[in-house]
């Protein structure tokens, strides 16, 4: 996999944070350990860099990395006491009856499919709050804020309560792929003689748009911000103008 390009949000002598792209690991893959990941990328530059928190491959936004052994310690403590504010903007399926809510079902691996989660009684606590920003005709955009940082605890949350992400090929609706602009544009009719259409986005409807954390040495109350990627984007112009 050729390199990609990552944004720079901030960086100074301790932290350095990035706008991670949809599709790219963050750390290498126990199995494919030669995939192109954020760690890797960096280590070229900084060797010492520390990942301080993982989002999910396809999910794109705010990343934190420390760059020495203090910062790492001081900023990890911080996510563990869950003294960061982590928030998404979500494109989910449906319009929410319910327009903001708190979400406290507990999440367990399934046995059944490893690396898959599924809402059960002897799970672990999983708190997500979240908040409807803007509806649609199918889809409403919502911001989310996670207390806690279960694996996938976004997608499963949604997925329970049957509003699952947009686009989410393991918790999602098996037939949807993409969104494609004939569905969302009224009389809109793509020359399939020409060339297949195209879909707008094809994958996970998820963005770690805010991370709101403690400078590990100034003792500054940060609020790191990642704009929404062009695919995204695009999806809510086309949305916002055929509502």
């Amino acid at each position: 996999m050729k390199p990609i390009k990552i944004d720079v949000i901030y960086e100074d002598e301790d932290i350095l944070v990035v706008n991670k792209p949809s599709g790219c690991l963050v750390l290498p893959d126990r199995i494919k350990s030669e995939d192109w990941n954020i760690k890797a990328h960096f280590e070229k530059q900084y060797p010492n860099i520390f990942i301080v928190h993982r989002i999910d491959r396809d999910t794109s936004g705010v990343l934190i990395l420390a760059k020495n052994a203090a910062a790492h310690k001081d900023l990890s403590l911080q996510f563990q006491e869950r003294k960061t504010a982590k928030n998404y903007i979500a494109l989910v399926h449906g319009r929410m009856q319910v327009k903001a809510a708190t979400l406290t079902l507990k999440i367990a691996e399934n046995k059944a499919h490893r690396g898959r989660y599924l809402i059960h009684k002897s799970g672990l606590d999983a708190i997500t709050h979240y908040q409807t920003i803007e509806e649609f005709r199918h889809y409403t955009l919502l911001d989310i804020q996670i207390e806690t940082g279960r694996t996938h605890q976004i997608r499963v949350h949604m997925q329970a309560i049957q509003h699952p992400l947009a686009i989410d090929p393991i918790y999602g609706l098996p037939e949807k792929t993409g969104i494609f602009l004939s569905e969302i544009k009224k009389h809109y009719k793509p020359n399939k003689e020409v060339e297949e259409e195209r879909p707008l986005i094809n994958r996970l409807t998820l963005h770690a748009s805010k991370l709101t954390i403690t400078h590990p040495t100034t003792n500054e109350v940060m609020i790191l911000e990642a704009d929404l990627p062009k695919d995204f984007q695009l999806v809510l112009k086309h949305l916002r103008s055929n509502k």
